[in-house]
């Protein structure tokens, strides 16, 4: 029987050893700050854009993996799993 495939979005702070060792698909939210955009995790951490909102006074603003992202991931593991739990935030 296939593994059970679980997919979760950066807003879940799991050990990146734990998301490698169960093959966990991380789809990184996407964080507006003043007009720009930045992937999660990806090219902005969590300290550097604290510190920005606090020296500029910054509200970011949160936005969540779109339908075609889903697609894509549940269209690559659907190639190994018929089981996946998807969590998010």
């Amino acid at each position: 029987m296939p593994k059970v495939r679980i997919v979760t979005d950066s807003a879940a702070t799991i050990d990146p050893a734990l998301v490698k060792q169960l093959e966990i698909t991380v789809l990184p939210l996407t964080v507006r700050v003043d007009g720009k955009d930045y992937r999660d995790g990806t090219e902005l951490g969590a300290e550097e854009l604290l510190l920005n909102m606090a020296r500029r006074h910054l509200r970011p603003k949160i936005v969540g993996p779109t339908s075609a992202q889903f697609l894509e991931v549940y269209s690559q593991l659907t190639r190994t799993t018929n089981q996946i739990i998807s969590l998010h935030s």
